[in-house]
């Protein structure tokens, strides 16, 4: 799937950010070079991290089993989306495994984002999962200024209700805003900025790829 091209954008990428670059300017110089179309370059900003961003994000990382007993908050679209993703197993949509140990989509669809049958089946897929190890509290944010995010929020918390899961599901203007303020013990999230400021972080899809997801195959840049 990747070709010469994108392999050595990805070791060029990493040299530049290792020596502090700003990520758009080192990509935006790479891909003209390279001659990246705006799909590969979109793949290349979510997947690649100096080694300074992998290690301050692979300190916050903590086990699944770590939300058992804990309040933890769940960054919705940016979940929701990734776990959708994972289980429609559409080449066209991969999933990468990132530099810093997160898994993330380059779907693009949040902004006009749609719900579906697999909407529902990622819903159930998450919960299934989180109630194996049941947080003392969960709260799910979605941004207001999506469309069906008030109904998409309504939903979780009729499933919430149906996993006996204690917990809540809203809509605010900012999500990273939100999490970023939030006292919480755990955050669900690929954010690298929600990331940055929070106490701790769980990657549910990369669980969900391990257990209840049948294999897939990552992506992974070299």
């Amino acid at each position: 799937m990747l070709d010469e091209r994108m392999k050595n954008a990805s070791i060029d990428i990493r040299f530049l950010l290792d020596r502090d670059y700003e990520k758009a300017s080192a990509i935006k110089f790479v891909g003209n070079k390279y001659l990246l179309n705006k799909s590969e370059r979109h793949m290349l900003y979510r997947a690649l991290y100096s080694k300074v961003e992998i290690n301050a994000t692979k300190r916050k990382l903590v086990p699944f089993e770590n939300i058992s007993g804990k309040h933890l908050a769940v960054d919705g679209y940016n979940i929701l989306i990734t776990v959708e993703t994972l289980l429609e197993k559409n080449n066209e949509k991969p999933v990468i495994d990132c530099d810093d140990g997160i898994l993330r989509d380059v779907s693009g669809v949040f902004g006009s984002y749609v719900i579906t049958q697999v909407t529902f089946e990622a819903i159930d897929t998450i919960l299934s999962q989180i109630t194996q190890n049941p947080p003392k509290l969960i709260q799910f944010f979605f941004d207001s200024q999506v469309s069906k995010s008030g109904e998409l929020a309504k939903i979780i918390r009729e499933k919430m209700t149906e996993f006996a899961l204690n917990g809540a599901a809203e809509t605010v203007k900012q999500v990273d805003t939100a999490l970023k303020t939030l006292d919480c013990d755990i955050v669900a999230t690929s954010d690298t900025i929600i990331i940055a400021h929070a106490p701790a972080v769980v990657d549910i899809p990369r669980r969900l790829s391990e257990t209840i997801i049948p294999p897939i195959i990552l992506l992974k840049l070299p």
